[in-house]
């Protein structure tokens, strides 16, 4: 794209299709396949605001990672629902996150999340241009 003038830009951003990627995986230790979707930049944003908390007393900040990464595998999960009622009685859970947290170990959590954020565009490639 180097040497491209602003409006031959323009013009290439016109004819980009914008599609939301999405990947099928297995769990192995549980026998099922999940699918799995990019979260747009604002669900992002709005998950990190709500797993972030000010402490008021002494001015500091704390940052529930755990809340974090089983947001993501919620919101990021096409298939299956994890906030089904069936999952939620099943489990004894109150939420879809809490269902993730009964039925899947940590490094699962782990795993899950990351591939919801690469596909969410992050460790993306982005190429300077020298001119």
């Amino acid at each position: 794209m180097a040497g491209k003038t602003g409006e031959d830009v323009i013009e290439k951003l016109l004819e980009v299709s914008v599609s939301t990627p999405e990947q099928t995986i297995l769990i192995k230790r549980l026998g099922i396949t999940i699918k799995i979707r990019a979260l747009s930049p604002s669900e992002v944003f709005e998950l990190r605001r709500a797993c972030t908390f000010k402490n008021n007393r002494n001015n500091t900040e704390w940052f529930n990672e755990e809340g974090f990464f089983l947001g993501l595998i919620v919101k990021g999960t096409v298939e299956p629902d994890w906030r089904d009622k069936r999952l939620l009685e099943k489990y004894n859970a109150v939420s879809g996150e809490d269902v993730v947290k009964k039925l899947l170990l940590y490094g699962e959590v782990v795993e899950i999340a990351g591939l919801i954020m690469e596909l969410s565009g992050v460790n993306e490639e982005v190429t300077e241009i020298k001119n």
